[in-house]
């Protein structure tokens, strides 16, 4: 009877671990941790793009330290509006939802593979409606 137990619970262990993955990314019309859309955006009318930020993703708003090595001055992610750099995140708040499609928030490395050098805090790009 112990044998039993004790097998299967073994052969539990792998499956339960299987169960998990951490963070859900997902693409296409999906939500992300990364990624604010347009359906989210429509829940809320009438905001800027930094009040939607504040709403759903908060954290994309908060400093990021900054290393000897890489310390550009530079410890708020960069705002880029449809790829291209746009200005600091005091721009977020004169855009309206209304003319975007999606935001999306890329990490320093993500952003450095991307962009180049010069991103230590990520970049918020703005996609807009076209």
């Amino acid at each position: 009877m112990r044998t039993l137990i004790l097998a299967v619970t073994l052969a539990a262990v792998p499956l339960m671990a299987c169960g998990t993955t951490g963070t859900t990314q997902r693409s296409g019309s999906g939500s992300s941790r990364n990624t604010i859309t347009r359906a989210q955006l429509e829940a809320m009318p009438s905001m800027t793009v930094y009040q939607a930020i504040e709403r759903y993703r908060r954290d994309w708003l908060r400093p990021r330290g900054a290393t000897l090595q890489t310390d550009t001055g530079r410890r708020f992610p960069t705002v880029f509006m449809d790829g291209r750099p746009y200005g600091d995140l005091e721009v977020l708040s004169q855009l309206g939802t209304e003319i975007v499609e999606e935001i999306r928030y890329m990490s320093a490395s993500d952003a450095t593979t991307r962009f180049g050098t010069g991103y230590p805090a990520g970049i918020i790009d703005v996609i807009s409606r076209r």
